[in-house]
């Protein structure tokens, strides 16, 4: 929404999507225990999405985050899941881009909130294999990725795709089959957000 400056000290106003929220952040701040702000530049704000430790950059003045890893994508600021989850469903993490150019790769991160009791985790990722191809894990394809997960604090993984469509479209990433249990081995209900919308856009040309 704006910026201030007074003196060295800069505060930053921000709203969501639907506009009914706004935040007032500086530099320390944490935003709904989801992001972290590390500074606040002239034209940027650095966060970390602190639930997958991924850091992010946030144009002011922008609707778009965007990931300060080699191969650069556009990321929502924040997922809006389907229903809030109910108090004994475990919140499955998921953070992904919004827009990927043609012939670039697209970098997912899926992960079960920690301490919340899981020990491993089952999750399924479709795609459409038309639009995209997975790279990473080993052994995906076809349209859908298998992943099990494992490990007390925070079972998290990354799946690694390219857009193989040849011009602008738009495709979905889903989440199927989550299951997680404790170290009982006792099941535990995962809360599962929707299907994630990805526009592929044109690759910017370079001079």
């Amino acid at each position: 929404m704006g910026r201030m400056v007074d003196g060295k000290r800069v505060t930053v106003f921000l709203t969501n999507a639907n506009g009914d929220r706004t935040w007032v952040v500086r530099p320390g701040d944490t935003i709904d225990d989801v992001y972290r702000v590390e500074a606040i530049g002239d034209g940027t704000m650095t966060l970390t999405y602190l639930p997958l430790d991924v850091r992010q950059e946030l144009a002011l003045g922008g609707p778009l985050l965007q990931s300060v890893a080699p191969t650069s994508v556009a990321l929502p600021l924040a997922a809006s899941p389907p229903r809030a989850p109910l108090p004994t469903e475990i919140p499955l993490l998921f953070a992904a881009p919004s827009r990927v150019a043609v012939g670039n790769e697209l970098v997912v991160n899926i992960g079960v909130a920690p301490g919340r009791g899981a020990q491993s985790a089952h999750v399924e990722l479709t795609y459409d294999p038309k639009v995209l191809v997975a790279i990473t894990p080993a052994g995906s394809g076809g349209g859908r990725v298998t992943l099990d997960l494992a490990g007390a604090a925070g079972v998290a993984a990354q799946v690694r795709f390219k857009v193989i469509a040849e011009s602008p479209t738009s495709t979905q990433i889903g989440i199927q089959n989550a299951t997680a249990v404790d170290a009982r081995g006792a099941s535990v209900a995962i809360a599962v957000p929707a299907a994630h919308e990805v526009a592929i856009v044109q690759a910017q040309k370079t001079n």
